[in-house]
């Protein structure tokens, strides 16, 4: 009788599930003069003054102090120069119409600064970053706001690698949400730092309208928000955009653009430039002109102002005069600028909870 050979069962190895990569969550402001980042470790700033084509490197000359380098962003086989002396190292680029958003390779490297400063800070990025994006309201509002999400989106999400000071650096962006600058100064205001809706804030929308102004380097925006059918909603009729930011400042303050803005800006923001106090009231009235042409005077059954943007620390003492108890600006100057950034940074933190709930 034949034996039957029977042959062992391999084992059966369980496939366990790949532990989900949780992307890191970042909240970006690419301001005209000023770009921020904020994340789950920090927040990272650097001026948005950029030039290109540089001259040969000055190493030192006795006698002379040495000027404080920009940052060296090599975008494919192009060189810029990032920060607020770049007017000192090359030809300076002051293309601050809308469509530089649009990818430009002076936004890329704008971009790529920030992401170098951020992580200069903190570490490498060790995950896919999702992106929540403040634009100008012109850009992501009215005829062309879905041509212009299209086009940010996509050069911004991919793959990306670039040199800074001769050290590379990659990130790789799998999500970019687009909103308005004057959303993320919102969701600063009614959020905190864990992405959670602060009470009283929240009660007190369903209550009242709330208004919010962003006064940027190139725009002055408003915002009016309200609850409406369980969702937070914009007042369209009582929200836009006029070319109004510091910048206006600076046009009258050199009309014949005898300096840049990158050499001007600094200066404006330090307090070392002075403006002659005729420019200051004529900006002051065209800013607030506009805002009672838009708002007429809505504002006092507002539950708050709340205002934003380096414009804000120049007319913190008008504000205060014109909107009385109802005016909130953030308190110092770095939580003014990081408004934007740092409420969109919250509002991923808020619908990624939703979303993974």
């Amino acid at each position: 009788m034949s034996k039957q050979t029977v042959k062992p069962k391999s084992p059966t190895v369980s496939k366990q599930p790949a532990e989900p990569v949780i992307p890191i969550l970042l909240g970006y402001d690419p301001g005209s003069s000023g770009v921020r980042i904020v994340g789950s470790s920090g927040s990272a700033a650097i001026s948005a003054h950029i030039s290109s084509n540089g001259a040969s490197q000055i190493s030192s000359l006795d006698g002379m102090a040495r000027r404080k380098r920009p940052l060296k962003i090599q975008v494919g086989s192009t060189t810029f120069y990032v920060g607020d002396t770049a007017y000192a190292f090359g030809r300076p680029i002051e293309n601050l119409n809308h469509d530089r958003q649009a990818g430009t390779p002076e936004m890329r490297a704008v971009f790529y600064a920030t992401l170098t400063q951020l992580q200069k800070k903190y570490g490498a990025f060790n995950a896919p970053v999702k992106i929540a994006v403040g634009l100008p309201a012109q850009f992501v509002t009215g005829a062309d706001a879905a041509k212009n999400k299209l086009a940010v989106k996509s050069w911004l999400i991919g793959k990306h690698t670039w040199r800074t000071d001769d050290l590379g650096y990659d990130v790789e962006i799998e999500e970019a949400r687009l909103t308005g600058q004057a959303v993320g100064a919102a969701f600063d205001y009614f959020l905190n730092d864990d992405g959670l809706w602060v009470a009283d804030r929240a009660a007190l929308l369903k209550k009242k309208e709330i208004g919010i102004i962003s006064i940027g380097f190139d725009t002055l925006e408003l915002m009016v928000m309200e609850f409406e059918g369980g969702k937070l909603t914009p007042v369209e009729t009582m929200t836009g955009g006029e070319k109004l930011g510091a910048r206006w400042l600076l046009e009258r303050f050199d009309p014949n653009h005898d300096s840049s803005f990158g050499r001007l800006e600094p200066k404006l923001r330090d307090g070392s430039l002075v403006i002659s106090p005729e420019i200051m009231s004529v900006w002051e009235s065209e800013v607030f002109g506009f805002i009672e042409r838009k708002w007429v005077r809505a504002w006092k059954r507002f539950g708050v102002v709340n205002v934003i943007g380096g414009g804000a620390i120049l007319l913190r003492s008008p504000l205060q005069r014109y909107f009385g108890s109802n005016l909130v600006i953030p308190n110092g100057d770095e939580a003014t600028t990081l408004a934007v950034a740092r409420g969109l940074y919250k509002l991923l933190l808020n619908q990624s909870r939703s979303e993974n709930n």
